[in-house]
């Protein structure tokens, strides 16, 4: 009886946990199902998928132009002008901006007098990390000393100069560099613009580095992300004025890609750059009276897009502003025509008034003839 007692007791232990593994069994597969139902409903996106365009769409239609905002430098991408200290970088970019604002290239530093570079007006925002008020006010008047009184007005629409103080791009959190609260203000300041600019000019790079190292890839390559989002958000190309390496400011290795001061990482990460040289040329120039003016060499040295132009030449005066060299000259080429052009009627002696002949006539008829006075009339 024993042995049945225990034989009995067997299947109701066995059944009691039969029941509590198919309870467990059956919470498995809802536990399951509540799984798969939440993967299904969180399921990541392949970013490759949603990244990826038809063919088919992309060859429809015809593609829009790109728009330069000066040569070969498209609207939304980041640049620089490197070249040495004293050379006329910041003057250079003063003057491309004047250009801008009024929508056309004042100084002939583009294109020929035959084939002028088209130039879209726009604002322009300049950001002068380096020199203050006095020095850019110089400039400023100089550079539009010669303007329209309509361009003039343009450039007083357009152009827009800040002077900020200590400024900086990336400043460091954690042992890592992230955009500074400048460039977070800057973002705010675009954001509440209807009409934003064409152009931001940053003097300059060594001005405005922040916690970076130039010398370090990594350091400027972040440099080159913070204000490639800025250009990309607002639509805005960004300009850099930027060093070259010593020994470079008057030879021809100056005008190469790689003459940039520091790490490579800002030529290789930037869309397009241009280089600065003093020219030390021995060729007569005759461009002006008295000693002639310094002579800087120019080129793009960088263009992702677009077909790059040659080297140019551009004319510095006595007070720093610069012209091209093809606009100087048919400047020049305009004041001799001028100055050799026969004599017009400006510039005659006023012709005397002649009086009739009053000599064999009667004495009535020479009288009438005679002028009469000032008290008679």
């Amino acid at each position: 009886m024993k042995n049945q007692t225990k034989t009995t007791r067997i299947p109701k232990t066995t059944r009691k946990g039969s029941s509590r593994t198919s309870t467990t069994a059956a919470g498995q597969r809802s536990g399951k199902k509540a799984a798969v139902s939440a993967d299904t409903t969180n399921a990541r996106v392949n970013k490759i998928d949603a990244a990826t365009v038809s063919t088919a769409d992309l060859l429809k239609g015809r593609a829009e132009p790109l728009d330069f905002v000066l040569p070969c430098f498209a609207l939304g991408t980041v640049g620089q002008i490197v070249a040495p200290g004293g050379v006329g970088k910041s003057f250079f970019a003063l003057q491309n901006g004047i250009s801008i604002a009024i929508g056309k290239d004042v100084f002939g530093f583009w294109g020929d007098a035959g084939e002028p570079f088209k130039m879209k007006r726009g604002r322009v925002l300049y950001l002068s990390a380096e020199d203050g008020q006095d020095i850019v006010r110089q400039r400023l008047q100089d550079a539009c000393r010669g303007l329209t009184r309509a361009q003039r007005s343009a450039v007083v629409q357009n152009l827009e100069l800040v002077f900020p103080t200590d400024f900086n791009i990336v400043k460091k959190v954690n042992g890592v560099l992230v955009p500074s609260t400048w460039v977070g203000d800057l973002r705010a300041s675009l954001a509440k613009r209807r009409e934003k600019p064409r152009l931001i000019i940053i003097d300059t790079l060594n001005r405005s580095l922040g916690d970076a190292n130039e010398n370090n890839a990594s350091s400027m390559g972040t440099i080159q992300e913070v204000l490639k989002g800025v250009a990309e958000t607002f639509r805005a190309s960004v300009l850099l004025l930027h060093h070259t390496v010593k020994g470079t400011g008057d030879n021809e290795s100056g005008l190469r890609q790689d003459a940039a001061r520091g790490s490579g990482a800002s030529s290789a990460n930037c869309r397009w750059q241009a280089n600065m040289i003093l020219e030390t040329s021995s060729e007569p120039a005759d461009l002006l009276e008295g000693p002639q003016p310094d002579r800087i060499g120019y080129v793009i040295s960088k263009a992702n897009y677009g077909q790059k132009p040659g080297k140019r030449v551009l004319i510095r005066m006595k007070n720093g502003v610069l012209i091209g060299l093809a606009e100087l000259e048919a400047r020049n080429q305009v004041k001799r025509t001028r100055d050799h052009a026969p004599a017009d009627n400006q510039n005659a002696k006023p012709r005397k008034r002649v009086m009739p002949d009053a000599s064999g006539l009667d004495a009535d008829a020479a009288s009438l003839m005679k002028p009469k006075s000032k008290r008679s009339r």
